[in-house]
C-alpha cells in the first residue's frame, strides 16, 4: 500500500466496522478531508454510538502530511 501525502488511514475495530456502513465511513472520511483527524474521529464515534454501539470503539485515523509535489 504506497500512501500520499493527503492521503487518509483508518484503522478501527468491530466496535466501529460492523455498525457503521462502510459507505458512511467512506463519506465521513473524505467529507472531511479538510477537517482536523480529531473531527472525523469524534463524528465516526457518534456514529457508532448513534447505531447502537455497546462493544468497546477503538479507532485511529492517520493523515499523511507533505506536498502531492515533492
Amino acid at each position: 500500500l504506497e500512501l500520499l501525502p493527503g492521503d487518509t488511514l483508518l484503522l478501527c475495530t468491530d466496535g466501529l466496522h460492523g455498525l457503521v456502513a462502510e459507505s458512511t465511513l467512506a463519506d465521513t472520511l473524505s467529507g472531511l478531508v479538510d477537517r482536523a483527524v480529531s473531527d472525523i474521529v469524534t463524528r465516526l464515534t457518534e456514529a457508532a454510538l448513534s447505531a447502537g454501539g455497546t462493544d468497546n470503539i477503538t479507532l485511529a485515523v492517520v493523515r499523511v502530511s507533505g506536498s502531492r509535489d515533492a
